[in-house]
């Protein structure tokens, strides 16, 4: 059975082989557009003009009958974490019909947003820059050759204008007042610049104007003084400008920091519209391991009530809590999204299993 991973140093895999350069190649120029059956997703290959004369790659998640109704759908920009957005870190991946084979939780939210009705776009930063192998793939350690503060950004906002630039049926598709940004780990980081009210070096308010995104989540990104925003994490300014959520575990060691950042945050005089959850025991990558949807949170002692994996039957702690992080991160990251990208409520959320893209799961 496959499996993918997300990002963090735990991730590092044995026995992994180099992409070779013809499959990179294969790859790339692989038929770009994928319905899938028995769905109303379509997913595709896409490119566009990056940041330094770069060409940023995508995988573009369509909700059903996107280039030909006229409508104008709300979006969301993914931004993936250190070891990139590939399964396995392998660029060549592909779910056995024919979609590309991304991590888990990037794919889960894709086709989760795409069902919903929302144009998904997950940026590939890494790829693009030469960055084909596995171990290159893997940006991890705080040594990363692409940064994760202003190049991201940088990638983030080529996204945005990408979105804005789609037309079908004579009229813009996406609606650029229903955008939203959606990090993890590396790319969190990046989502933590692009949301701020300031920019990193200065607490000057940002124009109005300069705002593109609606509602940002970020997933467990670095909190400490290489973000900026002040000299000390104490002494941080760092806020958002609209409205935003950040999911962190408490057994994460990026914690404590992303604590401090979100409780002056949320203090007078700057009083921003952030939550911050707790997740106790709760560990980096929490919702990497499990691509299938949740039905429901946990109930408050840390029991699953619709378990959706073999955490709770195991009785590991650890598992049960990373599992129940990931259930209320995911439940209610979207009821998140769902407020402010103005999308229909539904009566269930449907359970989203590995036979959707015909790929096995963790």
């Amino acid at each position: 059975m496959a499996r993918r991973l997300g990002c963090g140093a735990h991730c590092a895999l044995l026995g992994e082989k180099m992409a070779t350069a013809m499959a990179v190649t294969m790859a790339m120029v692989m038929p770009a557009c994928f319905p899938l059956e028995g769905s109303a997703v379509t997913v595709k290959r896409v490119s566009f003009p990056g940041p330094d004369g770069v060409t940023l790659s995508a995988v573009q998640y369509e909700p059903d009958a996107f280039a030909a109704n006229g409508m104008r759908y709300p979006a969301v920009v993914m931004m993936h974490g250190c070891s990139g957005m590939w399964s396995y870190r392998n660029v060549s991946a592909v779910n056995k019909d024919g979609t590309p084979n991304l991590q888990n939780h990037l794919e889960k939210w894709g086709l989760k947003f795409a069902r919903l009705g929302v144009v998904t776009l997950a940026v590939d930063s890494f790829t693009p820059r030469g960055l084909l192998a596995p171990q290159e793939q893997y940006q991890c350690g705080g040594n990363s050759s692409v940064n994760p503060y202003t190049t991201r950004v940088q990638d983030a906002r080529r996204a945005y204008e990408y979105l804005m630039g789609l037309s079908g049926s004579g009229s813009q598709q996406v609606d650029g007042s229903r955008v939203g940004l959606l990090g993890w780990s590396h790319g969190a980081q990046g989502t933590m610049v692009e949301a701020a009210a300031t920019p990193r070096e200065a607490d000057t308010l940002r124009p109005v104007a300069d705002r593109r995104f609606v509602a940002v989540v970020s997933f467990y990104p670095g909190c400490g003084t290489m973000l900026g925003f002040g000299e000390t994490v104490q002494g941080s300014f760092w806020r958002p400008y609209g409205a935003m959520q950040l999911h962190v575990g408490s057994a994460d060691e990026f914690y404590e920091n992303c604590k401090l950042r979100a409780e002056i945050a949320q203090a007078y005089p700057y009083n921003a519209d952030l939550a911050f959850p707790a997740y106790p025991a709760a560990p980096h990558s929490f919702d990497a391991f499990s691509q299938t949807w949740p039905v429901s949170k946990c109930d408050q002692e840390g029991n699953s009530v619709s378990t959706s994996t073999s955490a709770s039957a195991s009785g590991n702690a650890d598992k049960q809590a990373q599992e129940c992080a990931m259930r209320s991160a995911d439940v209610d990251a979207l009821d998140f999204f769902k407020s402010h990208l103005g999308l229909k409520d539904t009566a269930a959320i449907e359970t989203e299993t590995a036979s959707a893209s015909g790929y096995d799961k963790l």
